[in-house]
């Protein structure tokens, strides 16, 4: 004798419970990705974030993200001392990029940071310069300004400025300041040939 669809545990309930775990698996995983980080930087995390990994999150925990974030997976944040971290709205940050901070790293809105990426606004002495009271460290805030194009595998450097709407090809080493609208590459970060966008005057680019 045959099951009757109408009773549960027919194959009607099943594809159901199929069809239902499609739609809430993602939503679970996504409120418990939520959790993970406000447990360890016991600050709010907006359920429009879209999380695709719980990153590593170490030191003082000092860490902001805010609305329309998304993480990839194999991220890295550490703050140290009086060191600060905010990610500003509608930020994508790929996989493996890490974020070291002891003073602050500030990024703006619309920001882009390709995978393995480092921003570091602490550059810690080579070993044998090592001193105990940690003043062999150079360190010095780094501030990413709105709608700004980071590549794969670029380095930022302490105490540098990158202006809203520039682009920063993959590999580059950035060590000094740059100007709104400019693309660079290179180690250090220099302009190419076709050198300076036009800045911004209405506003950041879209």
């Amino acid at each position: 004798m045959g099951h009757d669809s109408k009773f549960p545990g027919s194959r009607g309930s099943t594809s159901l419970g199929r069809v239902l775990g499609r739609f809430l698996k993602p939503c679970m995983e996504q409120g418990w990705y939520r959790l993970m980080i406000r447990l360890r930087t016991r600050r709010r995390v907006d359920r429009s974030v879209r999380i695709l990994g719980v990153p590593v999150i170490v030191g003082t925990r000092k860490l902001t993200i805010s609305r329309r974030v998304e993480l990839h997976d194999d991220l890295y944040f550490e703050t140290r001392g009086q060191g600060d971290i905010v990610v500003g709205e509608a930020t994508v940050v790929c996989r493996g990029a890490r974020f070291v901070s002891q003073t602050q790293i500030r990024i703006g809105r619309g920001v882009f940071i390709g995978e393995y990426a480092l921003l570091r606004d602490v550059e810690d002495p080579p070993k044998s310069l090592e001193r105990s009271d940690e003043g062999g460290q150079q360190t010095a805030p780094i501030t990413i300004g709105d709608d700004v194009w980071i590549g794969p595998g670029v380095t930022v450097r302490p105490g540098v400025t990158i202006g809203s709407g520039a682009v920063v090809e993959a590999n580059a080493i950035v060590t000094t300041n740059i100007p709104n609208g400019l693309v660079v590459w290179g180690i250090p970060a220099r302009p190419t040939d076709s050198s300076k966008l036009k800045t911004y005057r209405n506003g950041p680019r879209r």
